[in-house]
């Protein structure tokens, strides 16, 4: 039986309780019995083919190099420079990054979710290569779930550099700079020192913003990028050394989201109110603005900056950002309240996207900057990807035995919205949509309840251990790829073990497909191609996943 045990009917019209579906396990295999104290010999051929079985993560390599590499490994093809992902085959990176893949966590890890959904547009793949089967998808999961969880690097010596401390250190440089202040800008490199980057790996992003900006530059001029103050991560860059005028850098920073002076004085020193831009949401908002076409060549160095720009955030990352020890961010998270309150407690639960960490930045740094000539803008930045995206938090980290379970799930754009629970035993059962709410189109930004107030039921905790949830939204589909809604039959959509449903997904599909209308098949069937069709928005389905602890 589940962790969440029990599905429990509210009121007293409905009394039985639906149990979750126990997981069966299969018998153990009888051992080898020895013979005269020895065990059987082993064939030569048999040994040999032991000593060449690949691991998981060989595995995973063979296969990411066989469907993946060609559009994501730098020196593959031109693709790979301007991707996010550019280094696939770096398995080892891969793990440790925590951007693409969340080591012990496959349903969170975004690299698997693009695989299990479906990567388009179709022109990703050909006949020559098809792209990755039910199989090779699944040992890929196999990867996943064989990595360790590692903690983030801990340097306590080292003094976290915060919004605040930037927005001192250009105050400072009023004196000195006079007049000339109106023609330079500064780049920061804060959040890689907050993250324990070494003396030597800020060497190198040093060096790396200087392969940046010369993708940036429209003049073939030669110039240095020295540290604005001695004891602080920026970078200064003369404008007209670039080619360019303050309004080129001001169209960036208000793409990125830059963070804004509060002093009149100094937005008439430097000429502008976002004289610093992080040196991630530069690189990604000039990629994304399309202008600058020699970021496709790129270092990998330098190209990292985009993907950093672009990647989901963890805590470890977030506390990283704005120069707060996790331990802090967790506390402010829990007071926020409003429109970003869910992404706080995503955030607390696992990882949000970039979009939303940026949203909910501006409201944690300008909470914590009273007093400092930097703060975060209340206005979103521009221009934000229009990148499904779709969040889900329970209503407490932890949970004791018999308590009750809420599920809040969130999308950034109108979907339909689907959201399972797995058991540790890796059961899953489909608790959005259900007989009783089966309308799963939710609209952006609405947040749905998961029981809602007027559903006959209750979620509550059956035994400790850790459950997982898993919330999904698709455009152009209404369900998700072979999952079988026949509320006349069940109540809850039960997909027994979790891994295994997703391996036959598709066999299910074209089973469930045969109950459909003609209405309904030709409603698929325009929604398959609508998908296939796809090249400005490459991902229709979103998914994230949360790990729930039960003490």
């Amino acid at each position: 039986m589940g962790k969440i045990g029990k599905i429990v009917c509210r009121g007293a019209a409905r009394l039985a309780a639906l149990a979750l579906v126990g997981f069966i396990s299969t018998a153990a295999r009888s051992p080898v019995i020895a013979q005269n104290g020895q065990l059987p010999a082993t064939p030569a051929a048999a040994e040999t083919a032991l000593a060449v079985v690949p691991g998981p993560a060989e595995t995973a390599r063979a296969i990411l190099d066989k469907h993946c590499a060609r559009c994501h490994q730098r020196g593959r093809g031109e693709p790979a420079a301007t991707q996010a992902l550019d280094y696939v085959l770096d398995i080892e990176q891969l793990a440790r990054a925590n951007t693409f893949v969340m080591p012990g966590r496959p349903d969170a890890s975004r690299l698997y979710s693009v695989m299990i959904s479906g990567h388009v547009p179709a022109q990703v793949y050909d006949a020559a290569n098809p792209g990755p089967t039910a199989e090779e998808i699944d040992q890929v999961r196999g990867w996943i779930e064989s990595l360790e969880q590692q903690d983030p690097p801990a340097c306590p010596e080292r003094r976290q550099v915060t919004l605040a401390d930037e927005g001192r250190a250009l105050a400072n440089l009023r004196g000195p700079g006079g007049a000339a202040l109106k023609g330079i800008r500064f780049i920061s490199l804060a959040a890689y020192q907050n993250g324990c980057a070494s003396a030597g790996e800020m060497e190198a992003k040093r060096r790396a913003v200087g392969d940046l900006v010369t993708g940036l530059r429209t003049t073939l001029v030669e110039f240095d990028l020295p540290l604005a103050a001695d004891d602080m991560p920026i970078l200064a860059v003369r404008l007209g050394d670039m080619g360019w005028d303050p309004s080129q850098w001001d169209a960036l920073a208000a793409q990125a989201g830059a963070p804004q002076l509060t002093d009149a004085a100094l937005v008439e020193a430097y000429g502008t109110e976002t004289p610093l831009i992080d040196v991630r949401d530069l690189a990604s908002a000039a990629m994304a603005s399309g202008h600058f076409p020699a970021l496709a060549s790129l270092g990998r160095e330098a190209s990292k900056f985009i993907r950093d720009g672009t990647a989901s955030v963890d805590l470890a990352k977030a506390s990283a950002d704005i120069g707060r020890v996790p331990e802090s961010l967790l506390e402010q998270l829990a007071t926020v309240q409003g429109a970003t309150e869910g992404y706080a407690i995503a955030l607390r639960q696992g990882t949000i996207s970039g979009p939303a960490w940026r949203e909910l930045r501006s409201l944690l740094a300008r909470s914590g900057s009273q007093g400092s000539p930097l703060a975060y803008s209340d206005k979103a930045p521009l221009h934000e990807p229009a990148r499904l995206d779709v969040a889900l938090w329970t209503d407490k980290l932890t949970y004791q035995k018999g308590d009750v379970v809420a599920l809040t799930a969130q999308a950034n754009r109108d979907c339909n919205l689907t959201v399972i629970n797995v058991d540790t035993q890796g059961e899953a059962t489909v608790l959005f949509p259900s007989d009783s709410d089966p309308d799963n189109a939710v609209k952006a930004g609405a947040k749905v309840r998961i029981p809602s107030d007027i559903e006959p039921y209750l979620l509550r905790a059956n035994a400790s251990g850790t459950e997982t949830f898993i919330a999904v939204c698709t455009l152009n589909r209404k369900r998700m790829l072979g999952i079988d809604q026949d509320f006349e039959k069940q109540r809850f959509s039960m997909l027994g073990n979790w891994r295994t449903f997703l391996k036959t997904a598709a066999t299910r599909e074209t089973l469930v497909g045969r109950r459909d209308t003609p209405r309904q098949r030709r409603a698929r069937i325009k929604a398959v191609a609508a998908q296939a069709a796809t090249v400005t928005a490459p991902e229709q389905e979103a998914r994230t996943a949360i790990y729930v602890k039960i003490e």
